[in-house]
């Protein structure tokens, strides 16, 4: 289900180790109507005939999509895969999926893009990788309790804000009303299923650019109170995950979350 309309194709293809922009606007007809933007990584020598899996990378606050890609370069080289990166403009307020407000649906805008993708480079069918740092990260927690069938695997690094999973939590602090907004329920029993990483720095303290408002405080006054009220609640309803603290690291995506990230991606 696309939402909204689709503008002229306005995607960034990063081929190996070349950046590269289409020289028109033209792009061929997916099989359903997609929205937004992306970048993409594509490995040198892709080919159609090749089995490729599918990684998306959520940008964070600054909504650097290159940065966000950048960890995941050698990996895609290694593993054959396509890297997806969406670009979600401050109006879509990604990080609670668009449901508080958003001019679009953030979620189901990353889908089409995944169907656009799948159907252009001839992607595997089925489950894709998930990965976001800091507001990416919040992004990835909540789509997983959305869309548990589409995922494989997930990593949830260093959210700025959580989501738990109760019903005596509204939405997006928890999943009370989570229904009504977005026209799916939440099944446990699928989110189980996926393969999940959650990961923060044991230094992640600084309260910067962080959102202050009673309900977020309610979990932690920092990033890392956050997360590990994220990861006991999660151990409190069953959902399976790795928890790791990086030792000495505030909030920042360094080569340390990188390899963790790509190390359990390999692992699945």
């Amino acid at each position: 289900m696309a939402v909204g309309t689709r503008p002229a194709c306005r995607v960034r293809h990063q081929t190996g180790d070349e950046l590269k922009t289409p020289a028109s606007d033209e792009c061929p007809s997916p099989p359903a109507s997609a929205s937004g933007s992306y970048h993409l990584f594509v490995p040198e020598g892709n080919d159609r005939q090749e089995r490729h899996r599918l990684v998306v990378v959520v940008h964070g606050y600054r909504r650097d999509v290159t940065a966000a890609i950048e960890p995941f370069r050698h990996y895609a080289h290694e593993q054959r895969a396509v890297v997806l990166a969406p670009f979600f403009p401050e109006s879509e307020h990604y990080q609670d999926l668009g449901l508080n407000g958003g001019q679009h649906r953030a979620d189901l805008l990353l889908l089409d893009q995944v169907a656009e993708i799948r159907w252009r480079y001839g992607l595997k069918s089925g489950a894709f990788d998930l990965f976001g740092f800091s507001a990416g990260a919040q992004f990835v927690h909540r789509f997983l309790y959305l869309h548990p069938g589409w995922l494989r695997s997930v990593v949830v690094a260093s959210p700025g804000t959580v989501t738990l999973p109760t019903l005596d939590e509204s939405w997006p602090h928890g999943l009370a009303g989570l229904a009504q907004l977005s026209g799916i329920s939440f099944d446990l029993e699928a989110v189980r299923r996926v393969r999940a990483l959650l990961v923060v720095g044991d230094d992640d303290v600084r309260t910067g650019n962080l959102n202050h408002s009673d309900e977020a405080n309610r979990f932690g006054q920092t990033r890392l109170e956050r997360v590990r009220t994220l990861h006991r609640s999660w151990c409190r309803v069953g959902i399976p995950h790795e928890y790791v603290e990086v030792p000495g690291l505030g909030h920042k995506l360094d080569k340390r979350i990188g390899a963790l990230a790509r190390r359990f991606l390999v692992d699945g």
